[in-house]
């Protein structure tokens, strides 16, 4: 499952989630924020333990990753 909003929103999530775990040294995030390279938006994984209010995905779209599909 994947959260979808935008880059901020993504970004917050992941400092949330950072913070929650105490992450620290060569774990510095939880997760990689995506890009829509077909159009707009952001996505990130979502943690089992910390809820948004993001847009719930459950997989990434096809086509998102690659201008040409």
């Amino acid at each position: 499952m994947y959260y979808k909003g935008t880059k901020k929103q993504c970004e917050d999530y992941n400092t949330k989630v950072k913070i929650g775990e105490n992450y620290q040294s060569s774990t510095s995030v939880w997760a990689s924020v995506i890009k829509n390279e077909n159009g707009k938006g952001f996505a990130i994984f979502k943690h089992d333990k910390y809820e948004s209010e993001m847009i719930l995905i459950k997989e990434i779209p096809k086509g998102w990753y690659n201008i040409n599909e």
